[in-house]
C-alpha cells in the first residue's frame, strides 16, 4: 500500500516538510525505476492504497492547506505535517 515518493521539488512545501526522495535507481522487468524514496501511507488519516488515491485526496484539498502525511521512511511509519502548495506548471523545452 502506499505511494513511492520518487522526485521532490527543490524548495517546493514536500521539500519544505521533509519529504525524502528516492535515490536509489533499480530495474524492474527491464525498466529504470528510482527507489529509496519515502512512501505516503496516508493523508490526514485517509489511508492511500493505489497510485490514484493520492491525487484524488488531494484534488478535495486547497491550497495553503495543512495536512499530516503518514509515511514510511527506512521501514519506520512517522507523520509530517505539510501546508498544500500550487502544482508546479510544467516549463515548455526549448530545443
Amino acid at each position: 500500500k502506499g505511494v513511492l515518493v520518487s522526485k521532490v521539488e527543490r524548495e517546493s512545501p514536500a521539500d519544505e516538510a521533509g519529504l525524502g526522495a528516492g535515490d536509489q535507481e533499480v530495474a524492474f522487468q527491464a525498466l529504470p525505476y528510482t527507489g529509496g524514496g519515502d512512501i505516503i501511507v496516508s493523508v490526514d488519516g485517509e489511508e492511500i492504497l493505489t497510485e490514484t488515491d493520492l491525487p484524488r485526496i488531494v484534488s478535495r484539498l486547497e491550497p495553503g492547506q495543512e495536512v499530516k502525511l503518514g509515511i514510511i521512511r527506512d521501514g519506520e511509519e512517522m507523520e509530517l505535517d505539510i501546508t498544500l502548495g500550487t502544482r508546479p506548471r510544467s516549463v515548455p523545452q526549448l530545443g
